[in-house]
């Protein structure tokens, strides 16, 4: 299997942060963050029903990563 990964932008618009997206608990981590910004977003525009859905991917994300081995990170 080929090696992917996926740099993330940090809040000061950094690419400090690259994820091994081949190792499954790695992923579930970014995904999980990914939909916390997006969940953040959607809150401010006033679109409740998809920060709820981003909520929901959020944490089963999270507990997939849990899961799968990988320590919770800090947001931010």
């Amino acid at each position: 299997m080929a090696t992917r990964s996926a740099a993330h932008s940090g809040q000061n618009g950094s690419n400090d942060n690259t994820v091994n997206l081949s190792d499954p608990a790695e992923t579930a981590r970014y995904i999980e963050n990914m939909a916390r910004e997006l969940g953040g977003l959607a809150t401010e525009s006033g679109l409740g029903f998809l920060a709820f859905l981003l909520r929901m991917v959020e944490d089963d994300a999270g507990a997939t990563a849990k899961e799968r081995g990988s320590p919770a990170k800090p947001s931010g």
